[in-house]
């Protein structure tokens, strides 16, 4: 239990950073870029193929953080 309370700690300092350097800290807490990005998923069609939904919100914040979480969804 110890090692998850200090990776959850460790990955909310590194993403209060992210936030900060993006210039994005008065308007985004730990928490609602956490929310945010709670909105996205992924669905496997009976096909074998998964559809990826992320919400235009989501990947230009993405893009601001310069996380870069998700793989290139549209060709």
């Amino acid at each position: 239990m110890l090692f998850v309370l200090t990776l959850a700690v460790r990955l909310r300092v590194r993403l209060k950073n992210a936030i900060q350097k993006a210039g994005l800290g008065s308007d985004y807490s730990v928490d609602d870029v956490l929310f945010t990005y709670s909105k996205a998923y992924a669905v496997e069609r009976e096909s074998g193929t998964v559809d990826y939904e992320v919400p235009a919100k989501l990947e230009n914040l993405d893009s601001d953080l310069k996380l870069h979480i998700f793989p290139i969804l549209r060709s």
